[in-house]
């Protein structure tokens, strides 16, 4: 292969960027050394990677999204064996890039990047956050080396380890008659006003849950953040369905939500780590694999999880 890996790092960087103009301020180089590491591996390999558009920059063809696809793993073991060598013994330093859902992201993370953090001081955490399409294209792309989020809508291209269940439950307000009660049915959450948090996978799951049980929630009510949901329910605006809570019922607001089990349940998501399928991790990127892990195995863990009768 005449393309240096420095080269293919232009032309990743391009495809992520959408731009030639784009890659060339990320990487702070001259927008013909862009140009001439696509056309030269275009050359070597035959194939047309990008249609450039004037206007509108650089878009992937087939070919090209497959080539990327490979260029990405075939970086990724060289950033893996550079990590390798360029360690020794236990000691890490550098980086890991990390994405999450974002209603998962301050429920675990802080915890498991302190104990990254705690166990190797030399090593950033970078961290984004975003819907499940958006992370998952960081991950394919190869702008982060991990995804952590729910199972539900992972494509098949993505490798998975399983974390832990992640049982949905009802939130309610702390004063509603449903906090009195040690579960709650789909039937009594339908007869409410639905707080929705309005992510697309999200909303299809819960949504999802109504349907499969033959049945539609009154009213919906769409809003943007995991902490407005909560906000709603404890203002007894409505009630909601989520699959983890904080370790306070305390709201923004001030006001207190109630969380109860959900029962009897007809699907239960699982919170995974997602890594490029084919790929090798860093050094910095399993050990951060490994501490999510270890994370989940922990009693704080457990807390997060609202469980049905006989199950937790």
């Amino acid at each position: 292969m005449n393309s240096s890996l420095r080269q293919l790092e232009y032309l990743v960087t391009a495809a992520r960027a959408g731009s030639v103009s784009a890659a060339a301020r990320l990487l702070n180089v001259s927008a013909s050394s862009i140009f001439m590491a696509i056309d030269k591996f275009e050359e070597e390999f035959g194939l047309q990677v990008f249609v450039r558009h004037r206007a509108s920059g650089l878009a992937l063809t087939a070919d090209g999204r497959q080539a990327i696809e490979r260029t990405i793993r075939l970086l990724d073991e060289v950033r893996a064996f550079q990590s390798d060598l360029g360690t020794e013994g236990d000691h890490l330093e550098g980086s890991v890039e990390v994405a999450c859902f974002s209603s998962l992201s301050p429920n675990v993370l802080p915890q498991v990047i302190r104990d990254m953090q705690t166990r190797h001081p030399d090593v950033v955490v970078n961290l984004r956050e975003g819907d499940m399409i958006g992370i998952q294209d960081h991950l394919r792309s190869g702008m982060v080396d991990l995804l952590l989020s729910y199972d539900n809508g992972m494509p098949e291209d993505f490798e998975l380890e399983f974390l832990a269940d992640a049982p949905p439950h009802a939130v309610v307000a702390a004063s509603d008659a449903l906090a009195q009660k040690p579960w709650v049915t789909l039937e009594e959450l339908a007869e409410r006003p639905l707080l929705l948090l309005n992510l697309p996978h999200s909303s299809r799951y819960v949504l999802g849950l109504f349907e499969r049980a033959g049945l539609r929630p009154r009213d919906i009510q769409r809003v943007a953040s995991f902490e407005m949901v909560r906000s709603g329910a404890a203002a007894n605006i409505g009630v909601s369905v989520l699959n983890i809570k904080p370790l306070t019922d305390r709201t923004y607001s001030g006001l207190e939500v109630a969380c109860r089990p959900i029962f009897p349940q007809l699907y239960v998501p699982r919170i995974v780590l997602a890594t490029r399928k084919g790929g090798r991790l860093s050094r910095n990127a399993a050990t951060f694999a490994r501490c999510c892990a270890d994370f989940f195995r922990t009693e704080a863990a457990q807390r997060l999880f609202v469980h049905p009768p006989g199950t937790g």
